[in-house]
């Protein structure tokens, strides 16, 4: 299945998700006044280190495996922040 996406579409979706994801994050910030902690505020760089890296990967087809990968260990990376965070 994974093999039927299109590269672009992979991209949008990496960059979609964490926007989302951010966005939902800013959303409870700032309309429901809620204060984020610090490890709040440290899981909210890898979304937008992936919103960067998924328009990264739209733009510039020839390299957007490595791009995509990368994208893959920094949500590694923030489960690992979550993963602390609940804990």
């Amino acid at each position: 299945m994974l093999n039927s996406i299109s590269p672009k579409m992979m991209a949008l979706f990496v960059a979609g998700m964490s926007a989302l994801a951010l966005a939902g994050a800013l959303i409870g910030q700032y309309g429901f006044d809620l204060r984020p902690c610090d490890l709040c505020i440290y899981q909210r760089i890898p979304f937008v280190l992936n919103i960067f890296l998924g328009i990264a990967a739209y733009f510039f087809l020839s390299r957007h495996k490595p791009i995509i990968a990368l994208s893959g260990v920094s949500f590694f990376i923030n489960s690992g922040i979550a993963l602390f965070h609940s804990g």
